[in-house]
């Protein structure tokens, strides 16, 4: 039986795309459902499916969703997939309201709206209506991990920077090594001015995450002078830290070379000089304040100038 095109035409004519309006009647405004199209054509950059999901019925709904920036807005919608997020279930549909192929976090979905305005929460409409646990498409606790592991990368990757590129100077990456850098990284947690608000939100999770994010980092020559200056405008525990930590790194392997002795030997005389600092800075506040008391006790008007 040869394949019926002018069936195939017909048909291919008649089927909607994503500009096809949508019949009059559907939701209507006598119907007090209007929609609402969104102030801003963003795309959620954590609304991101991490499998390839589970095919729906391409069902044509109605939900109220709230966006990343807090915008509630009314969209009609075909549904296409619903697969595992980073954060919760992302839902794969047409919006009608754009026009355009979009993904919605489950989570942000505050109802599916019926024909007469009854809002049904989106777990049981994916439970009656598609037969659906949205329980089993829930982040894993790593994969709920990865975003913090990911800002907390950010917020270090001068300074985690400067540490991968001295473990893979020697053009291997040794366990030991990625060791010594995690090291860094939770002292940096515990201590540091750049992680201050994780500090309670950490977890196994999170740590096991910026270990794999480290592990492939590779930075480029070209950026490492930009990563040298941002680390030079640490404050001196941050820095100190850091030198410590990269001597650590250089010692993990158990091979000290030429090029490493120098750099340690750099650290330790940037090390002494700092001590030296830390010491005159400390030295000239104690003669200040005892100049400081005298002056007061005779009565005299004291300049920290003089």
């Amino acid at each position: 039986m040869d394949f019926p095109m002018l069936l195939l035409s017909w048909l291919s004519h008649r089927a909607p795309e994503f500009d096809t309006p949508l019949p009059e009647s559907w939701f209507s405004e006598q119907r007090g459902l209007n929609t609402v199209v969104p102030s801003a054509d963003e795309v959620e950059e954590d609304a991101t499916s991490t499998d390839d999901g589970i095919s729906l019925d391409e069902l044509l709904c109605l939900i109220d969703y709230c966006g990343a920036s807090g915008e509630v807005t009314r969209r009609r919608i075909t549904l296409r997939k619903i697969a595992r997020g980073p954060h919760a279930p992302i839902l794969s549909a047409v919006c009608h309201e754009r026009r355009a192929f979009r993904q919605f976090r489950c989570d942000r979905i505050e109802g599916f709206i019926t024909e007469d305005g009854e809002v049904i929460s989106c777990d049981v409409f994916f439970r009656d209506t598609l037969l659906l646990n949205l329980a089993e498409l829930a982040p894993s606790a790593a994969q709920q991990a990865l975003p913090a592991a990911r800002q907390i990368r950010e917020r270090l990757r001068p300074a985690l920077s400067l540490l991968v590129t001295t473990a893979q100077a020697d053009g291997e990456f040794h366990p030991e090594e990625l060791d010594a850098i995690c090291h860094y990284v939770e002292a940096e947690l515990m201590e540091g001015t750049r992680c201050e608000e994780f500090r309670d939100d950490v977890t196994v999770e999170v740590l096991d995450q910026i270990t794999n994010l480290v592990r492939y980092m590779r930075p480029q020559r070209s950026s490492i002078a930009g990563y040298l200056s941002r680390v030079l405008d640490y404050n001196e525990a941050d820095r100190e830290r850091l030198a410590r930590a990269i001597a650590r790194v250089i010692a993990a392997d158990g091979i000290l070379r030429d090029e490493e002795a120098a750099l340690l030997e750099e650290l330790d005389t940037l090390a002494a000089q700092q001590a030296a600092e830390n010491y005159r800075r400390f030295m000239k506040g104690s003669y200040t304040f005892v100049i400081s008391a005298d002056s007061l006790a005779e009565g005299g008007r004291f300049d920290p100038d003089d």
